[in-house]
């Protein structure tokens, strides 16, 4: 009985499967039928609109007097008609790259089942199965093939519109020739005459205050600078202006002085007015950046990652307003950006699956940039907002920044290889070429690395540490990829691979704790009172700038010189990097003490003993 219900259950569901999958090829059929329907019916519309564009052309073509506005409306028309089809066809083109994806997998899958049906000829729901997997696939194939020929037709329409503004751009440049480029006498009426004279008279006088204001010597140099600055250009402006309007009206050329000097004009209101606005949003950030803060936008900009990110991002938004403001002053509608889209999507070359493109490009370097811009803003609001609140010293919070950028670069790389269309599969085939790069000419690059991470994770030598590698003293300023900067105290930099840190003798000053020892030799003639000599090193010690006081600083007498007793001072210093100016201090101070003190600093002397001889030496005269 077990057996027999299980075998009922298989059967079952077997049926089941098939009932589904005829289910799936009624509704193919319905789709298909569906698209056909739609694609009779826009054959119809696009015949219509393929007649009604070719009358509209010859009705352009043949009529002389067609306004060049009336020209610009039906341009703008006929722009978003192109946007429409172009959205149009790409959705076709999706659907045609889907269907081939599922006949992919139909064709896969009935080849499986076919398979399985050579092994199990008595099993008949194969059978049935197949032959409707068979049927959708043909079905599929029929789906394809009126897309194609619904892309067909968007073609043919895109090819007409397109030829359609070509024409309607051609006769409004002809309009305007006719216009603008026509030398036709223009008589200047008394109005004329008088309006110029009035503008000549608020110009003289718009000079002399603009003179005014930029010599005034206040407290706000800097607006006055801005002003003195405006001010000129607008008045060289207003002038070239005015020499140019009457001077072309005057040569024949009024229609077209009026139509160049209105749409000047409306460019530079609105760069006028989009620079107001700037500098407006500015002092608004710049308010609520600094509510309870005495702070100036030099500061901000040198120290607050929010308003560098805030500022650029405004500057960035309104840059793009005003070069479509002035763009769309000058004729150029805003319905034809898209065609700058759809040369950015032109596929330059093909690399496998990837087509590389130009809008491609800036999607990946967007990314990247993005990606670092924000760690860059992010690793500021630390070193600013987080790092002091904390007990982290500076080589841990360069390190945790280090971190950031690399993962957030990591991450960049992985979106534009996703974006690319590359699978995470590749990455193997990836490993193994960086692998035979590293093998072959790579492993100087990969050892100084490999290095910089241990440099990071061990810490053996950080960020603000002063070290001495072989002969080289300095500040560690950054630990890189490849290197590390230091800095010596001649205020150098030297770049030093990170692999000499690993396999090099490595003096680091700071590496437990930033206290060091320093000692100050001194030597005094024999004679001297040695406790006069201790209590004064001492005494100078105690009373030495950046000295510690614990632990407390002594004195040794360690040996008997051949011309000098030698005394050594050992002090205690938190600032290695001023170590040779405390020295250089505290040997002013033992000199200017012991001179109080009259006590006499050994150098190096030899006595000469002369012996008394028993010849007599006589002296004879000359």
């Amino acid at each position: 009985l077990t057996v027999t219900e299980n075998q009922f259950t298989a059967e079952s569901e077997e049926k089941k499967k098939v009932i589904l999958e005829k289910l799936e090829t009624v509704k193919k059929q319905e789709q298909v039928i569906s698209i056909r329907e739609s694609l009779d019916r826009k054959k119809e519309e696009a015949y219509k609109k393929i007649i009604s564009l070719v009358e509209q052309k010859l009705l352009i073509v043949k009529n002389p007097d067609m306004r060049v506005r009336d020209l610009n409306i039906e341009i703008s028309k006929t722009w978003a008609d192109l946007r429409d089809l172009n959205a149009e066809r790409k959705l076709l083109l999706d659907r045609v790259l889907s269907v081939e994806q599922e006949i992919g997998l139909l064709e896969q899958d009935i080849a499986v089942k076919n398979t399985l049906t050579n092994l199990k000829t008595a099993d008949s729901y194969f059978d049935v199965s197949i032959a409707a997997q068979e049927e959708r696939l043909q079905l599929s194939k029929t789906e394809i093939e009126q897309l194609n020929k619904q892309i067909s037709l968007i073609d043919i329409q895109l090819s007409i519109v397109g030829d359609y503004i070509s024409i309607m751009k051609n006769k409004r440049m002809e309009r305007l020739r006719k216009k603008l480029m026509v030398n036709t006498p223009h008589y200047f009426t008394p109005r004329d005459i008088a309006g110029g004279l009035l503008l000549l008279v608020c110009l003289l006088a718009f000079s002399i205050i603009q003179r005014r204001i930029c010599t005034i010597k206040d407290k706000a140099r800097r607006f006055a600078n801005a002003c003195k600055r405006v001010g000129n250009f607008t008045v060289i402006t207003a002038w070239i202006s005015y020499m140019a309007y009457y001077g072309f009206s005057f040569l024949g050329f009024h229609d077209l002085v009026r139509f160049m000097g209105v749409r000047v004009l409306l460019s530079v209101i609105a760069l006028y007015v989009f620079y107001l606005l700037r500098r407006v949003l500015n002092r608004v950030v710049v308010f609520l950046l600094c509510r309870g803060q005495k702070s100036i936008e030099s500061d901000l900009r040198s120290e607050n990652p929010v308003y560098a990110a805030v500022n650029g991002l405004v500057w960035v938004i309104l840059a793009a307003s005003a070069a479509s403001v002035i763009l769309n002053v000058w004729g150029y509608q805003y319905d034809q950006w898209f065609v700058f889209m759809d040369i950015a999507r032109f596929s330059f070359f093909k690399v496998g699956k990837i087509d590389f493109s130009l809008l491609l490009v800036i999607k990946i370097g967007s990314i990247i940039w993005a990606l670092n811009f924000f760690s860059h803003i992010f690793n500021k609001f630390l070193d600013k907002n987080v790092y002091p609140q904390t007990r982290l010293d500076e080589g841990m919070q360069y390190s945790i920044s280090v971190f950031i950028k690399y993962t957030l670069v990591f991450i960049g790389i992985v979106i534009g290889l996703r974006i690319l269309g590359v699978e995470m599969s590749t990455f193997n085939v990836l490993a193994g070429t960086i692998g035979i790069g590293i093998g072959i000419g790579l492993q100087e690059i990969t050892k100084n690395f490999i290095s910089g991470i241990i440099l990071l994770v061990e810490r053996p030598i950080k960020v603000g540490d002063w070290i001495d590698l072989e002969g080289l003293p300095g500040r560690v300023e950054a630990v890189k990829a490849r290197g590390t900067v230091i800095t010596t105290f001649d205020n150098i930099s030297v770049v030093v691979p990170n692999s000499d840190f690993i396999t090099k003798k490595v003096t680091n000053w700071s590496y437990n704790d930033k206290v060091i020892r320093c000692c100050i030799p001194v030597g005094v003639i024999y004679g001297s009172d040695v406790e006069l000599v201790k209590t004064s090193l001492l005494e100078v010690a105690a009373h030495g700038k950046g000295i510690l006081s614990y632990p407390k600083p002594v004195v040794y007498f360690t040996e008997f010189g051949d011309n000098a007793l030698i005394f050594k001072l050992y002090v205690w210093i938190n600032e290695a990097h001023n170590r040779f100016e405390l020295i250089s201090n505290i040997h002013f101070a033992i000199n200017k003490l012991f001179r109080e003190r009259g006590i006499v600093i050994a150098f190096p002397q030899r006595d000469i003993h002369l012996k008394t001889s028993d010849v007599v030496f006589e002296v004879k005269d000359k």
